[in-house]
């Protein structure tokens, strides 16, 4: 699986990262050039008695793009799309 990067459509200092195992980071370039730390995590917990190597394929992240205007985060696993809102990250 990889992962995958997208810059915000008008602050290029951020940009969200999305992870093989159904997570995405903002990050702030501004705060640090590694990213090693984020500024805000969306991801869904599940309980680890149920995890298992179809549930993480499944949770795998396919695709992350920014609305137009950058206030909503659009994620695509292999069953559902996802608007996420960005309002609430210091831009």
């Amino acid at each position: 699986m990889e992962d995958l990067t997208e810059f915000h459509p008008t602050h290029c200092n951020t940009l969200a990262y999305s992870s093989s195992k159904g997570s995405i980071r903002l990050i702030d370039l501004r705060q640090s050039a590694l990213c090693d730390s984020h500024s805000k995590l969306f991801e869904e917990q599940e309980a680890p008695s149920s995890r298992s190597f179809f549930t993480e394929i499944i949770a795998s992240i396919s695709d992350v793009k920014f609305a137009r205007d950058g206030r909503y985060l659009l994620s695509r696993d292999y069953m559902t799309l996802k608007v996420l809102s960005c309002v609430y990250f210091a831009l």
